[in-house]
């Protein structure tokens, strides 16, 4: 879950933009916003059911701010062919629903979590393939979004 929080306000244009080491890319490609408006991109991290998509619609629905979820992405991401034939050819048939055309991901799930080393070299193999597409969303969401928002 990511929050891209647009400035509008005079008060907010002196903010820095504080980045952690480990999402550089998040803004590596945002040349076009000018000096004088700082867009801090917040990213909301935490475990599984802690809150972090409550936090950010609760955010959004009193401040101007632009949420883009990862989750969300994901789950796009899982429906891309490309996507679907590296995973078929990694992990095969059976993380395939019925039809044979969209990704079970329960199935996926119980091949990847779990703390044997077998389904730990799986996840790995699973994030290799899905993160890349996930961060060109992100990317590609958080853009829009900034060009959207400093257009009008």
């Amino acid at each position: 879950m990511l929050c891209g929080w647009i400035a509008r306000t005079p008060s907010l244009w002196w903010q820095r933009i504080v980045l952690s080491p480990r999402f550089p890319h998040l803004v590596s490609n945002f040349g076009f916003v000018s000096e004088r408006h700082f867009v801090p991109v917040v990213g909301l991290i935490g475990g599984i059911g802690s809150g972090k998509s409550a936090l950010a619609h609760w955010l959004a629905a009193r401040r101007q701010v632009i949420v883009v979820d990862a989750d969300e992405i994901g789950h796009e991401t899982l429906k891309n062919p490309h996507v679907k034939k590296q995973l078929k050819h990694r992990f095969g048939e059976s993380i395939f629903d019925s039809t044979g055309t969209e990704i079970n991901r329960a199935a996926l799930g119980q091949l990847v979590f779990g703390s044997d080393e077998l389904k730990k070299s799986a996840r790995a193999d699973l994030e290799s393939i899905v993160h890349p597409k996930i961060r060109q969303g992100e990317q590609h969401r958080l853009r829009r979004s900034l060009l959207n928002d400093f257009s009008r």
